[in-house]
């Protein structure tokens, strides 16, 4: 177990209890198939965990693009927001849907970007992925990049 912000990073086989005092986050063995980044010790996904935790109030609607483990997409449903995640790998895809229920947060996981675009928006977009990827999205949930 580790902790940021006031996560607690755990994985389903640690048997320790969980702190009181701070929002779970478990993790499920990485399959051997799967290439995954964003456990939650690497130095990007601890900032992201930090603004996340500062940044999302509840109702708020937050879409995190390139999902991945799917720590940030589970986070922020612990902080009362609404999510909608994306990840184009189909294997990563699975693994995230794993983690979701693990975690008993409902998040709507989705392949292609556009099929969550409904006009409306989101309040905030969260992303640990590459800089190439990001204008494309910024266009599709309706920024000007």
């Amino acid at each position: 177990m580790f902790q940021v912000a006031g996560f607690a990073i755990m994985g389903c086989w640690d048997g320790s209890p969980e702190p009181a005092d701070m929002i779970v986050i478990r993790l499920a063995p990485q399959p051997d198939t799967v290439n995954l980044f964003g456990w939650g010790d690497h130095a990007t996904t601890q900032q992201r965990l930090e603004a996340i935790k500062q940044d999302v109030k509840p109702g708020m609607r937050v879409v995190d693009i390139g999902t991945g483990t799917g720590i940030q997409a589970i986070a922020a449903p612990k902080l009362g927001a609404t999510v909608t995640a994306f990840e184009s790998d189909q294997r990563v895809r699975e693994y995230a849907q794993t983690m979701f229920q693990l975690n008993h947060v409902n998040v709507q996981l989705l392949g292609k970007w556009p099929e969550a675009w409904d006009g409306q928006g989101f309040d905030l977009v969260v992303a640990n992925i590459g800089a190439l990827i990001v204008p494309t999205a910024g266009r599709v949930i309706g920024g000007d990049s």
